[in-house]
């Protein structure tokens, strides 16, 4: 899964043989705190790191440094870590075990557009790879998958790794193996990246690719919730933001293809400890993300938790869903709505998540037929186009010109409104409307010419 890091300096950057040399003995020993702190983590006695390559007398293979074991197949050997952790194990504020609380409805939700595949994720598998570049394309190769299914009361993560790409085929042999048991996967931007390359690489290798045709990418849930109050949707800032799971020296995205080309190079499968770590929390960064926007579907104001302007992005996404699906009349899905902007205007929002609640908010009264108290909200936010932004503010203009139009004959008032909306920034194709209504109001207000 693509990662966006920032990057490092590289040795490239150096013009003499000494700075080579300190280059990379920088880069040598953040790989070994990375290495230190995964060991600690993982509750084992931490592995003696490697020296520096003109000192490297010995290289350690990867069974020695990562927990598990080497398969033989008959496709050939490759490497596999497995975890096993309790459902009840918390990764951050939520425990693993929330996934499985997604039904129905949630799980449409969260899918949309696509659908989910099946009625509950405890069929599902949780998918995350690390890769040797982060463009795709057939020279992209997914040396580390890692998988992670419930299975009964816990959860299970397998990590397969290829120790060269002579081992691919045994890789993707042992995860179609597991995968093709599932019923959905769920992924972070797995649509995009995780699951084309992974097909891409099963084509290649004249494998039946595996994997589910449901498919639920959270990527999409989360941006629907978080974007208008985070500054990145990102799984490290989701993590930190939302999850709170705080993680330390862990290695950064944009070095892990480097760090596969250096275990490559010496065999030294210390140096791919902390891409295990990296790898096993995103993992279950997926299945706690999975589990806490199920529980906003469920229970929309437990978004109060974490801050009023989720609310209002949630209420939008179940309106865009319930227009999706044909029932954006039904009152059962516009009253779900109208609570969540009601609810997050009473807990007090900036005046921008103000004013887009306060806008949603007389539109569904609109459609409800509730012209007054559409009316209220309106006026509330033509009162202060300022406060409320042009991107608000205009469209209540305009709905308070159509109102006095069409319905008070008051064609004065129209014409202010209209002329007070032209004022504010807007597309071509609103001002020409604007521009339009201006001039009939106008010409009512003038009279029959004589």
């Amino acid at each position: 899964m693509p990662d966006d890091a920032d990057g490092v300096d590289g040795v490239d950057d150096v013009d003499d043989v000494d700075g080579v040399a300190d280059a990379l003995a920088a880069k040598l020993a953040q790989l070994r705190r990375l290495v230190e702190a995964a060991e600690k983590r993982a509750g084992r006695p931490p592995v003696p790191q490697p020296p520096p390559p003109q000192q490297q007398a010995e290289s350690w293979p990867i069974e020695s440094a990562v927990h598990g074991t080497v398969l033989d197949t008959a496709r050939g050997s490759c490497f596999l870590s497995d975890s096993v952790l309790p459902s009840s194990h918390r990764h951050g504020r939520w425990p693993l075990a929330l996934a499985l609380e997604l039904r129905g409805d949630e799980l449409d939700w969260l899918s949309f557009p696509t659908g989910a595949g099946c009625a509950c994720l405890d069929r599902a598998v949780f998918v995350d790879v690390e890769t040797t570049g982060l463009a795709g394309g057939t020279g992209t190769i997914p040396f580390l998958i890692g998988l992670g299914f419930f299975e009964g009361p816990a959860f299970v993560i397998h990590q397969y790794l290829m120790r060269g790409p002579h081992e691919e085929a045994a890789v993707l042999a042992e995860v179609s193996a597991r995968a093709s048991e599932r019923e959905t996967v769920v992924s972070f931007n797995g649509k995009a990246f995780d699951l084309p390359l992974l097909e891409t690489r099963y084509t290649l290798a004249r494998q039946r690719f595996p994997f589910p045709t449901g498919h639920v990418d959270l990527l999409f849930g989360a941006r629907r919730v978080w974007r208008p109050r985070l500054e990145s949707c990102r799984l490290a800032n989701l993590e930190y933001r939302v999850l709170g799971v705080s993680r330390h020296d862990d290695i950064p995205g944009s070095l892990v293809p480097q760090v596969y080309q250096d275990y490559l190079r010496t065999g030294d499968g210390r140096y791919l400890a902390p891409v295990f770590e990296h790898n096993l929390l995103d993992v279950l960064s997926l299945v706690t993300l999975a589990g806490r926007l199920g529980q906003l579907r469920r229970r929309p104001l437990s978004a109060l938790e974490d801050d009023p302007a989720d609310l209002v992005a949630l209420g939008r996404s179940l309106e865009r869903a319930a227009r999706a699906a044909g029932c954006a009349d039904r009152p059962e899905a516009q009253n779900e709505s109208m609570q969540c902007y009601r609810e997050a205007l009473a807990a007090g929002l900036a005046a921008d998540d103000a004013a887009r609640a306060l806008l949603a908010l007389s539109l569904l009264h609109k459609r409800r037929g509730e012209r007054d108290e559409a009316l209220r909200c309106w006026e509330q936010l033509a009162r202060g186009p300022g406060r409320a932004g042009p991107a608000c503010a205009r469209p209540a203009l305009i709905e308070l010109a159509k109102h006095h139009e069409h319905v008070t004959r008051d064609y004065a008032l129209a014409l202010g409104y209209s002329e007070a909306a032209a004022r504010l920034p807007g597309g071509p194709a609103e001002k020409d409307a604007l521009s339009h209504r201006i001039r009939r109001l106008s010409s009512r207000l003038r009279g029959p010419a004589a």
